[in-house]
């Protein structure tokens, strides 16, 4: 319909959706030459934008298990003397089957081809005779020895000299340790324990999505192969966590504030046009014109720096997650039915970690919508070993309350990601929920993008005098997804209200506040610049945008980590001349004396200095150092800029949630 009524920025939002690896359980046993896959009815809770995943990656698991490990002894004879063996015997436990019940069986000694069995008390026993004169040493001992154990069921003997290795042929918890009445001429040495253990899910293939519906996603290629024990994971990278469906209406996880922005560029959509003339006369105007791919570009976000959370998407990895005074969480532990649902009321509209680690690239923190998981858990996070990460609603002593994330560099091709959901509302007052878009052709009402796969390229955080500590970042992003108009979409996950979305604390005016110039301290060549008056840290990952084929889609590209890079510049009064001395010399490696020269640049918020942060940079050299005499006769001022190789960390104390 045409509408006269426009859109207007009071009504605009811009969200953050977290991209978190996504374990899918499958309706039913997937086979071979399957192309597909259905959310199983435990998954109803979940409704899919449709074809919002086209393109993304989706990995296929072997479930974890148990596995059955055989055990293997080594045998080593140590005597050549017949007399040595008499009345001497080996005691072997064998399983019929693997995790089967078992026997033992021992073998003795006879060394006059009349000597009658021990007392051994095995099931069963094989006699070694070794009365043949020409047989003296203990190499042709352990070949009789060899020729008789491969003669008995399950269990098999090779040799090496004196040295016979003897391995069960099954596995299980009924295996138990090889026995001898003499250690010394018949010495033992169990090399791997017999048992029953527990095997994680294994890789089995990789696939990309060519479309989805709301319970459905297709794939290429199909699977190679079919098994029982099996479950799909939708990998992070351009995939927006989804969040528990309202009725029939779908949403994202997009109530997730992002800060004290200043400035957000929503990335535009750039199409590439081909116009042709194909060589046909009859008109000076184009022949003919078609779309060629399209690319999303432009995305940045200008924060006035509220918390420190953003340098985990330019580093790749959050190495350590504690609480603000370095302890663990642990003692409340969450009621979970299975990797979906909660148990318990106490569970719902929380945040959960695993109390023995986390994945370094996420998920960090798990959410309960109500109480269902989101996302589901990942293998390696048992539903026993999950506690509730309470939100802080103080610093407490020491920042308790608080959280602290450590950060460190990834080098490997792959970053974290996260969605930006954009909706420009009316607000009309006729509609009881103005983040809702209709399902008519033309919207209306709710104008809703979701730009995906948002990688950040650079990020420059500048510390000017009397200013407000700020942060710039630039994006790369993979595709900006319209909303298909076949079912509602609820924009902002639901949440109408500003102060109920996630990481909107108002428990203590601190979390909401910027960090100040004053509150920083900058270290470089072992002692503290006290006298800066602008300082600026620049990071590149100097992402290339990559297309592949089979990517399914004109508009879907990849990004791809390239050369790292830091720089850091600042303005200072002159009190030495130290940092013109440094100009001068060739070496990095000076600098790094026992780590007591790293740069080490740190901020704290002036209304709770439990909340601040730390950058550790390593291996620099100072570039240019200029300096200034200004006209007026005042402070003589040096313009320095140093170029760090390494990032060794970032650590954090904060109040933010991030989930990865």
């Amino acid at each position: 319909m045409v509408n006269r009524d426009i859109f207007l920025g009071s009504g605009a939002s811009l969200n953050l959706v977290p991209e978190l690896d996504f374990r899918i359980k499958s309706a039913a046993n997937p086979q071979a030459g399957h192309t597909s896959v259905d959310l199983h009815s435990d998954m109803a809770h979940f409704s899919l934008l449709t074809n919002l995943y086209e393109g993304s990656m989706l990995e296929f698991y072997s479930t974890a298990g148990t596995a059955n490990v055989a055990e293997i002894t080594t045998l080593t004879l140590t005597s050549d003397l017949k007399t040595d063996y008499v009345n001497e015997y080996l005691v072997f436990t064998v399983l019929a089957s693997a995790g089967g019940s078992a026997s033992t069986h021992a073998i003795w000694f006879d060394t006059t081809n009349g000597a009658s069995a021990p007392s051994h008390g095995a099931d069963g026993n094989t006699e070694i005779v070794m009365h043949d004169a020409a047989i003296v040493t203990k190499e042709e001992f352990a070949a009789l020895i060899t020729t008789e154990i491969n003669a008995v069921s399950n269990i098999s003997a090779v040799r090496n000299g004196a040295v016979i290795t003897i391995t069960n042929t099954h596995g299980g918890a009924n295996s138990a340790a090889t026995t001898t009445t003499d250690g010394a001429i018949l010495s033992l040495v169990r090399t791997q324990t017999g048992a029953q253990i527990s095997t994680g899910g294994a890789l089995v293939s990789t696939h990309r999505v060519t479309s989805n519906t709301a319970t459905q996603i297709k794939f290429t290629p199909s699977l190679s192969e079919g098994t029982a024990n099996h479950y799909f994971v939708l990998k992070s990278y351009g995939s927006p966590l989804p969040a528990p469906k309202s009725g029939t209406d779908k949403r994202l996880l997009a109530d997730n504030w992002l800060g004290l922005l200043e400035t957000g560029t929503f990335p535009n959509v750039e199409v590439e046009m081909k116009q042709m003339n194909l060589s046909l006369g009859g008109s000076r105007n184009w022949t003919y014109q078609y779309k060629g791919t399209e690319n999303a570009t432009g995305g940045s976000l200008a924060f006035v720096l509220t918390h420190p959370t953003w340098f985990y998407y330019f580093l790749g990895a959050c190495s350590n997650f504690q609480k603000g005074d370095g302890s663990t969480f642990s003692g409340s532990s969450a009621a979970l039915t299975d990797l979906l649902t909660t148990s318990n009321s106490n569970t719902n509209n929380k945040f959960l970690i695993d109390a023995s680690g986390h994945f370094a690239q996420g998920p960090i923190i798990y959410r309960t919508v109500v109480d269902k998981i989101v996302p589901p858990l990942m293998e390696g996070d048992a539903t026993g070993n999950m506690d509730i990460v309470p939100v802080p609603t103080a610093s407490g002593s020491n920042g308790v309350n608080l959280f602290r994330y450590t950060f460190t560099e990834v080098e490997g091709d792959i970053l974290p990601s996260f969605a930006l959901e954009q909706s420009i509302s009316k607000l009309d007052g006729a509609v009881s929920n103005h983040y809702k878009t209709g399902t008519d052709a033309l919207e209306d009402n709710n104008f809703v993008r979701i730009a995906r796969g948002n990688m950040v390229n650079d990020i420059s955080l500048t510390a000017n005098e009397n200013e407000e500590v700020k942060m710039t970042m630039n994006l790369n992003t993979r595709n900006v997804h319209l909303p298909n108009t076949d079912a509602v979409y609820e924009a902002r996950n639901g949440q109408a209200t500003n102060t109920s979305l996630i990481n909107y604390n108002t428990e203590q005016e601190s979390f909401n506040e910027p960090y100040f110039y004053s509150g920083g301290s900058f270290s470089i060549f072992g002692e503290n610049f006290l006298k800066i008056t602008s300082f600026t840290l620049n990071m590149n990952n100097s992402l290339e945008d990559k297309r592949f084929l089979g990517s399914q889609s004109k508009s879907i590209k990849d990004a791809i980590p390239a050369q790292r890079t830091y720089e850091i510049s600042f303005t200072a009064l002159i009190t030495d001349n130290r940092l013109f001395r440094e100009l001068l010399d060739n070496k990095d490696s000076a600098e790094q004396a026992a780590g007591t020269n790293n740069i080490e640049l740190t901020f704290a918020k002036q209304g709770n200095p439990d909340e601040n942060f730390t950058i550790t940079l390593t291996d620099y050299l100072l570039s240019s150092a200029n300096v200034t005499i200004p006209d007026n006769k005042g402070a003589v001022t040096i313009e320095a800029t140093v170029m760090p190789r390494k990032c060794s960390s970032i650590v954090a104390n904060t109040n933010w949630i991030l989930q990865g």
